[in-house]
């Protein structure tokens, strides 16, 4: 992406993206699939559990590190619902 961009030029990037620590990652998993469940039904339960088995999401440190490395600049990050992560970011 950073490739196709001139200098100065945004990339939006809107994903889950696990905000939670390593070490607690059973627990956090294990809570957002009850929050869906909650909030949305069995259905929407299920599909939780299936993107975190299947759609390989990462964590932020490890996205940011990513970024910059592929040459961008991170302008803002915002969290919502924990891990639904929404970055703006400039190539250098």
């Amino acid at each position: 992406m950073a490739e196709i961009l001139k200098p100065g030029g945004k990339l939006y990037l809107f994903d889950v993206t696990f905000t939670f620590n390593i070490q607690d990652h059973q627990k956090a998993l294990e809570g957002m699939i009850k929050t869906m469940h909650s909030a949305a039904g069995d259905s929407m339960a299920d599909e939780t559990e299936v993107h975190i088995r299947d759609e390989f999401s990462t964590y932020d440190w490890i996205m940011e590190g990513l970024l910059e490395k592929t040459g961008f600049s991170i302008d803002s990050k915002e969290t919502e619902s924990g891990n639904l992560v929404e970055y703006v970011c400039s190539k250098l």
